[in-house]
């Protein structure tokens, strides 16, 4: 099974994952976070996130660890924010600032661990490469999952795929799916993008 989002990680209020467990939804006032229920690979994997919603539309991607929340600051996550900024939790760090996101943006989280000792998460928008964190730097020790939120604002969303279907931009060569054999908690297989 390919991964989708864990309906009972992260928090929310009021926001909505729809019943694929694929896409996030907010209105006025509401929000949502979510972890993968497929923990990555040690080897790379790839998700992207097409964002669609107001001009206001406001949230972030890229890595947690189980657990990991945004709102209540708990847990650890590496985040891409619509604004540009990439943090680091705990402590809402700023790491450094790429460009901002919005409506019809398709970002791309890759997650390179085929380097145990100096794994990184690389960020793209619209096929571009934008930079990468090397996650060794802060001592992460736990089991990383792709994270998404959406955060108050108008009526948005965002849309993950984990390589179900048919990727929106070709990711880079090499990069694999989060999937899971027939089993969540099986020893996680990749599956080769390219092929």
């Amino acid at each position: 099974d390919y991964a989708t989002f864990d309906p009972d990680s992260g928090n929310g209020s009021g926001g909505v994952l729809s019943e694929d467990k694929l896409t996030l939804s907010t209105g006025p006032g509401q929000y949502i976070e979510r972890l993968s229920d497929v923990v990555a690979f040690n080897g790379s994997s790839y998700a992207e996130y097409t964002m669609s919603g107001s001009s206001d539309l406001a949230g972030g991607v890229g890595v947690g660890a189980a657990g990991a929340t945004l709102y209540g600051g708990a847990g650890t996550c590496i985040m891409y924010r619509y604004n540009g900024q990439v943090v680091n939790y705990p402590g809402n760090n700023l790491i450094f600032t790429l460009d901002s996101w919005g409506d019809g943006d398709v970002i791309g989280v890759r997650l390179n661990m085929t380097n145990p000792s100096n794994p990184t998460v690389h960020f793209s928008k619209n096929g571009t490469s934008l930079g990468s964190v090397g996650l060794s730097q802060f001592s992460i020790t736990e089991d990383l999952f792709a994270f998404a939120s959406l955060w108050p604002g108008t009526q948005s969303s965002m849309t993950a795929n984990f390589g179900a279907s048919g990727w929106e931009i070709t990711p880079p060569a090499g990069q694999a799916h989060l999937y899971a054999g027939l089993n969540s908690n099986v020893t996680i297989q990749a599956i080769d993008a390219a092929a």
